[in-house]
């Protein structure tokens, strides 16, 4: 069995990527923003919505956060 060597281009999504959606999207950004702010393109978003399943598990995730309020009680001196 041969090792094929791995070409072409790596994929855009990381990690990094995905928080910053999840991010902007549960902060009540709209999909437009959201991916200005992660530097992806809204096709690459669908695309991966749609063909990988952790993506959109992460982002219903997302949606369903929006609604819910967060409040932050640091206090810096």
């Amino acid at each position: 069995m041969e090792i094929k060597n791995a070409v072409g281009r790596p994929p855009k999504l990381n990690f990094k990527i995905v928080n910053k959606l999840s991010d902007s999207i549960s902060h009540n950004y709209n999909i437009s923003d959201s991916c200005k702010f992660a530097k992806i393109s809204r096709s690459s978003y669908y695309y991966y919505l749609n063909n990988n399943s952790v993506f959109a598990d992460e982002m219903k995730l997302a949606r369903s956060n929006q609604s819910k309020v967060s409040f932050n009680f640091r206090t810096y001196s």
